[in-house]
Order: C-alpha cells, then structure tokens, then sequence
C-alpha cells in the first residue's frame, strides 16, 4: 500500500535504483567512481557469496575478513549490498568499509526477528540480484522503472517458481536457481519496488495469517492464487465495505482489522514439526550453507589438502542440522541433539563386522566361549534413525496402540522382580524372568535340566498383542504364527495372558498422550571420518546399494550378509530418509587412487581449500589469528608456485595452526611444518633451495613483526 506519509523512503530508494543501477556510479559517497559493473560485482560474489563459511563469527567481524585483501571499489560496491539490505532498519547503517548519513527518513516495517538472522542470506540474495541486473541491462536499455519491474519479477520467480509457469524465464538467473524458504528481504523488495501494489509486510506468516482470516472475501474464480494478490483483493473488499474508514488503512496500524487477523493467528494450530522448524513464519535458515546440500544431496564427502578442518567442518554441519539451525557448535547440543550424530574413523583394519554387524565372542553363563550376532556402529545409528522416522511416520491410531501395547509391557516388567517373581505356563509348569532388553525377554526354568533358559522376543510379543485374534492356549500362538509347535509358544501365551490384562486396563483409561502423535521426525547425521583409509567395499559390503541417495527408505531394503542368523529370517535392513552421511578424505593419501567408483557416484564431493575455513582460528584471538592467516597464505602461495609434483593438495591447512595456543610459530615451523613439508618434497631436485623459499615464506614480515627468527 502506497503511504504518502513514506514518499521520502520511496524517492530515496529511486534514488538508489537511479544512481547505482543506471548511472553505474557510487551512491553511498556521492561520488563518480563507476563501481557497478561486471568486473566488481564478480568480485564479490567470488569473494562473499561463494565462500559463505570461510569465516566464523558473526557477519560484522566476518565481513573485513572476508574483503581483507580486496580493493577499495570491490568493497564499496559490498557496502552498497548491505545498506540496501538495511534500509528497514532505519538507523546510520555501518557498512563496514563504508559509512553513509543516507539512512531512510521513516521507518516502514517491522522486521522481526529472521530479517536479522537471515543476514548473509539476505544480502547475498542482493549481491545476487545485482549480477542479475547486469545481464539484463547487457540485453537492454533499462531505466529506474523498468529495474524496478525486473526486481519485481526476479522475487515473484523466486517466490514462485515451482508452481507457476509466467517465471519460468527468470529461472536462469543465478539468485533464482540457488533461492530457497521464504526470505525477508524479497518483502522488502516487493515493497519498495512498487508500493501500490505489495503491502509494508516483512513476515510470510503474517500475509499468510491475514489471507486466511479473510479469505471469505475473496473469489474463489477470481485469479487470487499468489499470495500478495490475494491480500491486495482483501484490501479492496475491505475498503468498498467502508470507504470512508478504510480509504488508505494499514494492516498493522488499523486497530479493529490487525487485532482481528493477529487473534485469527494465535489460535490457528501449528503442527509440531512447523512449530520447531519456523522462525517468524520461515523455514529452517542453517547457520553453514554446506548444511542445505548435505540435505539436498544426503551424502557429501569433504576433500582436500590435510588439515583444511573438513572433520572441524563435517562436526559443525551436523550440529547445524541437528539443531535445526540453532547452533554449530557441538557443546551446546542438548544431549537428544548429540545422540542424533554419528562418528567413526576408517582405517586399513576395519570391516563389515566394525561397521554393520558380525559375530562377537561372549562367555556362556557355564564358563564356555559363544558367538553373539551384533549390530556394528552404523546400523545401530541407523536403527536409531529408522524407529524414529517409522513413528514419525504412524497413523495417530496405530501410535497411539504401540504406546499402549509399549506401556503394558513396561508395566509387567516393573511390576516383577528378576529372578524372583515366580510365573507359569498354562501347563503349570514354573518359570522366572532372569532379565529383559529392548529386543529378548529371557526366561529361566528351573526344573528343566535339559534347556532351562530360553530368549523371547519382543517384537514376536508384540504381534501377539496386537492382533484381533482370540487366543486360548498356546495351540492358537502356534497357529498364528504358522510354525511347527516350539517351547517357546507356552511362554509367549503365559506372557500375552499377563500382559494383555494390563492393556485392557489403559485401554479403559482412554489412555492417549499428546507424545503419542507428536513424534516429530529428526534429522541423523553420520560421519566418516578418513573415509578413503577404510576397503570400502569390505566395509559397505551388499551397503553400497542402500546407501544410495535415490534408494533411501524401502526401496533401498536388503538382506545383510549374517541375516540367516537373524530371529527374524525376513528381517531386512535399509536406510531411512532421515540419514546424512558426510565423509572427509585428504587428497594426498595414497588410498585415494584406489577409492571404489561405485562409491564416487553415491557421494557429493566437495574441495575445502587450504583458504577456506579459517574460521577455527578465532580461539588463537584477534592479532595471532589475522598473523596466523597471513604466514599461511604466504607459505601455500610458495607451495603451489613451485614446479613439480605439488600442488593444491599439498598445501598448509588452518588446523596446522590451532597449535599454536601450546607453542610458538618458530616451533610450528621447525616441529610440525618443516618435517611435513620436507617428505612432501623429498626426491625432487634442488630439495634444499625449495625448502628455503618455504621457510622465507612463511617468516613474512607482518605488521605485528615475526614473533620468531628463522633459524
């Protein structure tokens, strides 16, 4: 809605629009320099929105960092991003290179809470949109009005582009392919860019909420099927209602029509999952850029030169996702947030049994050795996974007789006492309960001198207790499960006569939690770390199909190669859509030539450069960090400039340097760094000029001095 009172803020965006768009000229500063263009808008978007992690910390200290070497028209034309991106904000913007009195005269939204969050987002998303309008105006003549029409169009593309074929030829822009959720800054666009048409609202739960609450005024032939036209219709409707009261109203100041909508909104439910994955109505914004792709792709392998912090990294993207974009850092999980990660190391030694599931020895109860079929580290984290994603996943009705039949046996266990508490059969014969688990209850029958111990399984109970049918006597347990007549089946009816007592019991009581249908599905993510170190094909085993992103769930179900030794001979394994695997590998091991192609195509690779996350030096505090960074980019820039068999890979990564809170940097060089970079070199010509030019390198006068002497 056009405000008169705003007609400052309008102007000065035109003004922007004018000078930065068509004139190609500096606004911040009034001055001629000619900043945006092709050349410098590259920059950027190689320098900021390509590298999003390089830094850690919020995006005041990381933005100099990541311009630290640019050049001065590169880092106006960033400080021009980020005041667009604070024009909302309504106060003398620090732009971080740059300052500016040209500050919006009035403000104009609220913009809450995820217009903050979604800092780098949103100002990405203009670094963007300003490489976008350079490739129209190469296509032609733009004016203020037709760049406002061509943003327009650019956000209703991003807003739109899966369900409406007009922005189809806006989808090969760059800021429309890589957009993603609901960000505030495209209202904020909308907004500016044509006020008559688009509402002063930054948050999509509020349009939405106001949509809804009104939507008996709209039409439903009327074509409303766009968010912002349904709300422009309303305004209408609601303004032929009452001409002369609602001839220029607003959303938010109008006392009758905002208290309406607002309450409309407070009592409309949320499911559970949009509850914990919105913030100010928006879909989950991860804190690493890294984390949407792991999701999108389901397994990433981190590759690169040893000491990068791919490990640093992979632990930070589980964390992020984990949390549901709350924080990155694994100590302030909660202890449910940790369970949902995983981690192993693969070396040269480990095998199907380490990682799915094998025979271990254990010591029978008469002193002999036995064998026992165990789940190895992966299938277990994925069991986890997978019980999760299934009652996530149940009809409420079906959860909720799980839990009854799940309480009830609960119940019967804590009600007796192992090994005390006498039971029998039907038959009268006595037995007791000598322990239970999640998988066996196990049965002790002393007077059996020929097999006193057997093992029942839970899962075979709880089909017992499950089922319509009538059972009298162990012949009907027999029969149901179709099977020749065991020992077991007297124990199976004991325990179902017992127990299916206490299920009538809570069934009486109406028992029906609110746990009960809100499972909410969480996110699991597994680390391989040294994935290359491993014989990936012994390891995986028949795992190379089910691991596949395309055949998650039970499309991707398989007999594991000890399944004959299963209780359950039609057990299958799989894995469900709610795994992420991340696996990091150094590009200079030797293994990595023989990595299993089948493996390649399963995984999303991913080069971290010796540059990129340098954010883990932040602990070494300001001066060491910036002195740190500038000595290890001079000693690669040596590395990879030396003729011969080095190259990226060999590089010097961030990690190396995380030593230095125990020791100096002349111990760095002469007990990590020396000795690394001399097996990198050992056998090519001239060994010791070329560990020279290293060590001179890496002693580079910085502008706190050397801390050491070369030697």
């Amino acid at each position: 809605m056009y405000r008169e009172c705003d007609k400052p803020i309008y102007e000065l965006y035109d003004g922007f629009i004018d000078r930065v768009f068509v004139q190609e000229k500096d606004f911040l500063q009034d001055k001629d320099d000619h900043i945006f263009t092709k050349e410098y808008v590259g920059k950027v978007i190689e320098i900021f929105a390509n590298k999003p992690d390089r830094f850690k910390g919020d995006f005041n200290k990381k933005a100099p960092l990541h311009f630290h070497e640019a050049d001065p028209l590169t880092k106006n034309l960033f400080s021009h991003a980020i005041w667009l991106w604070g024009f909302s904000l309504i106060k003398r913007l620090d732009t971080c290179f740059e300052t500016t009195d040209k500050k919006a005269p009035t403000t104009f939204a609220g913009t809450g809470q995820n217009f903050k969050a979604t800092k780098y987002e949103g100002i990405k998303y203009i670094v963007l949109l300003f490489d976008a309008i350079i490739n129209k105006k190469s296509q032609e003549q733009l004016d203020v009005k037709r760049i406002k029409d061509f943003i327009i169009n650019i956000c209703l593309s991003c807003k739109h582009k899966d369900d409406y074929k007009e922005y189809e030829a806006y989808k090969n822009y760059r800021v429309v392919r890589e957009y993603s959720g609901n960000k505030p800054i495209v209202e904020v666009l909308l907004y500016l860019s044509d006020p008559t048409k688009y509402e002063r609202i930054v948050s999509v739960r509020d349009k939405n909420s106001i949509a809804n609450c009104f939507s008996y005024l709209l039409n439903t032939a009327e074509d409303a099927y766009l968010i912002d036209k349904k709300i422009k219709t309303i305004r209408e409707r609601i303004k032929e209602s009452d001409p002369k009261q609602y001839e220029d109203f607003d959303f938010y100041d109008a006392s009758d029509i905002c208290d309406k909508w607002k309450q409309n909104s407070s009592e409309a439910t949320l499911n559970s999952s949009e509850k914990d994955n919105q913030l100010e109505g928006d879909s989950i914004q991860y804190i690493k850029s890294y984390s949407t792709v792991l999701k999108n792709s389901k397994n990433i392998i981190f590759r690169g030169a040893p000491g990068t912090g791919k490990t640093y990294l992979a632990k930070e993207i589980a964390s992020d996702i984990v949390s549901g974009g709350r924080t990155i850092d694994y100590d302030d999980l909660t202890d449910d947030e940790r369970s949902q990660i995983g981690f192993v190391q693969f070396h040269p030694n480990y095998d199907y049994s380490d990682f799915i599931e094998g025979l271990r020895p254990i010591m029978n109860a008469d002193n002999s050795l036995g064998f026992k079929l165990q789940d190895g580290v992966f299938k277990s984290f994925v069991n986890r996974a997978r019980k999760n994603y299934e009652d996530a996943h149940k009809e409420n009705n079906v959860a909720k007789s799980d839990y009854i039949i799940q309480t009830s046996i609960e119940e019967f266990l804590d009600e007796i006492k192992f090994n005390e508490t006498q039971l029998e059969t039907k038959t009268g014969s006595k037995y007791l309960i000598s322990d239970a688990d999640s998988a066996y209850i196990y049965i002790f029958i002393p007077q059996n001198n020929v097999s006193n111990s057997i093992k029942l399984r839970i899962t075979e109970l709880k089909k017992l207790l499950t089922s319509d049918s009538e059972f009298e006597n162990p012949k009907d347990v027999t029969a149901f499960f179709n099977h020749p007549k065991t020992q077991e089946d007297s124990y199976y009816f004991s325990l179902y006569c017992q127990i299916a007592t206490i299920k009538k019991k809570l069934q009486k009581k109406h028992v029906t939690p609110a746990v009960v249908s809100n499972v909410k599905e969480k996110d699991y993510v597994f680390i391989i770390d040294e994935i290359n170190r491993g014989e990936i094909s012994k390891i995986l085993g028949e795992l190379f199909f089910s691991i596949d992103p395309g055949y998650r769930g039970k499309a991707g179900e398989i007999f594991t190669q000890y399944s004959n030794m299963h209780d359950d001979l039609d057990e299958k394994f799989y894995i469900p859509d709610n795994v992420y695997i991340i696996g990091t590998m150094n590009d200079i091991d030797r293994s990595v030539d023989s990595f299993d192609f089948a493996m390649r195509r399963r995984f999303r690779f991913i080069e971290i450069k010796a540059s990129e996350n340098t954010q883990m030096l932040h602990t070494l505090g300001d001066e060491m960090e910036r002195e740190a960074i500038i000595r290890m980019n001079s000693l690669n820039a040596a590395i990879i400039s030396e003729e011969g068999d080095l190259n990226e890979n060999y590089q010097i990564g961030a990690s190396y340097f995380l030593k230095l809170k125990t020791m100096t940097f002349g111990e760095l060089w002469t007990d990590c760094l020396k000795p690394l970079l001399s097996d990198y070199i050992q056998g090519m010509y001239d060994e010791k000029g070329i560990m020279a030019k290293f060590e001179k390198a890496y002693y580079i006068e910085t502008d706190e001095g050397n801390a050491d002497e070369i030697n």
